[in-house]
């Protein structure tokens, strides 16, 4: 079963994998995952970001935001960001 969470205070959305029950995963012959009962496993984030955050999240990492197309409702846009210039 899947489940969807929001998580308005990262601004993203959460699916996770939820185990109906208790399962044991083997990759030859090994035990790679173990999950009881209604344990869960992160499956994808969707993750959305103002103009703002996106840039702020990019300086951290060293890139810059070099151009951003929205539509004409700003419900979606594209960044473009390449590595920041160092100087010197």
């Amino acid at each position: 079963t899947y489940r969807v969470l929001p998580r308005p205070e990262l601004q993203r959305l959460e699916t996770r994998m939820v185990a109906r029950r208790s399962l044991e995963v083997r990759i030859g012959g090994a035990v790679a995952l173990s999950l009881r009962k209604a344990g869960s496993i992160l499956m994808s984030v969707r993750c959305t970001f103002t103009r703002n955050s996106l840039e702020a999240l990019l300086n951290g990492v060293g890139l810059e935001l070099t151009r951003w197309v929205s539509d004409d409702l700003d419900q979606y846009a594209v960044g473009v960001c390449v590595p920041m210039r160092r100087e010197g």
